[in-house]
């Protein structure tokens, strides 16, 4: 288990951005664990992104889910910006 990130879409047409660090059981969900999570925020589709430590979630140019110290330094992003 591990830090994941995820993205999907729910049978309406939203878009799920999902990071997820910390499960009850330990440091992050397993694969089939981040599928459940996904399922229950409402995804009828789903694709598992990077983990562990570039898992990051960014929101008006803040990094809000974990300490900038602990974030790895990534090449290539999923950015959506709201006009």
């Amino acid at each position: 288990a591990a830090p994941r990130s995820a993205i999907g879409v729910s049978a309406t047409g939203e878009i799920l951005l999902v990071a997820v660090h910390h499960s009850p059981l330990g440091p992050g969900p397993t694969l089939d664990q981040l599928a459940q999570i996904m399922l229950q925020l409402g995804s009828a589709d789903a694709l598992n992104l990077d983990g562990g430590s570039s898992a990051s979630l960014y929101l008006g140019g803040r990094l809000i889910n974990r300490s900038p110290r602990t974030a790895a330094r990534v090449s290539n992003s999923i950015g959506l910006f709201l006009q």
